[in-house]
């Protein structure tokens, strides 16, 4: 036997795509959001919570107003570091770091064995407090601050850069890898090659059909701009999958305190995992 059709689920969902097509419209007219056809794939109390959304945070944006983060914080007084007893700055730092949490405020550090507790300790509690932010109250929304925007560390430029550059291996896409090389001169295994060549002999080096890669830094030298990596590269060969090992020593430009590119290139070993 048939089930029986629930119509009153339909005329739910009839109301409240009609009621979502309504509130899009007013968004697109009165804030300039972009048409995306309903989205009919998601259900429509989904596509209504989101525009709801939106609509939050549309009206927070536009009375939004610039305060530095000890005023958003109410102006909490935090010890001094040299007020701390000796073993308890960790315990210190997760105080303050609920603070945040209270107003929907996460920080991060990217590369903590480069940070002093101490250091993150008076960046919390003095830079960050000064800084200036566009406050929106928003239930469930977070904002995201990364120590490293505000000191840039030269090895975390390193890893992005080789990262990106290593993404244009594993799709043979010349554009990728040429974005993140050098203009002129680079080296590949102590030979040197322009751009296109570059490229064109880099990726010979490499099986296709590549798979899946995974990067392990081994070392990294921020004075002299190196890095030695070990790629692990898996691809298939007459439906049989293998992996081979590439031991690479990378060395960088540095072109301003965000951004780096590659230089050189040189395979010390490759072997099969």
């Amino acid at each position: 036997m048939a089930k029986k059709k629930d119509y009153s689920e339909d005329s739910k969902n009839f109301y409240i795509n009609e009621q979502n097509k309504k509130k899009q419209k007013e968004l697109e007219e009165k804030y300039g959001m972009t048409s995306f056809d309903g989205n009919s794939e998601a259900p429509p109390e989904v596509m209504n919570n989101f525009l709801d959304y939106i609509q939050q945070f549309e009206e927070q944006w536009e009375k939004a107003e610039s305060k530095k983060i000890r005023e958003i914080l109410g102006n909490p007084n935090f010890l001094k570091i040299d007020e701390i007893e000796p073993g308890s700055l960790d315990d210190e730092i997760d105080v303050v770091l609920e603070k945040y949490a209270e107003k929907n405020f996460n920080i991060n550090v990217i590369e903590k064995d480069d940070v002093k507790p101490e250091d993150f300790y008076k960046f919390l509690t003095e830079e960050l407090m000064e800084h200036e932010t566009d406050f929106m109250n928003i239930p469930g929304m977070n904002t995201n601050f990364i120590y490293e925007e505000f000191h840039p560390n030269p090895k975390l430029n390193i890893k992005d850069c080789t990262d990106y550059f290593l993404w244009g291996i594993k799709k043979k896409d010349k554009e990728q890898t040429q974005l993140w090389s050098a203009k002129e001169n680079l080296l590949l295994n102590n030979t040197s090659y322009n751009k296109d060549e570059f490229a064109d002999n880099l990726f010979n080096l490499f099986p296709d059909g590549i798979e899946e890669t995974k990067l392990t830094f081994k070392e990294i030298s921020v004075k002299d701009l190196k890095a030695q990596i070990e790629l692990l590269v898996t691809y298939k060969t007459n439906k049989k999958s293998i992996s081979e090992i590439y031991i690479m020593m990378f060395e960088f430009n540095k072109i301003d305190e965000d951004y780096m590119e590659v230089r050189s290139i040189a395979i010390i070993d490759k072997s099969f995992a």
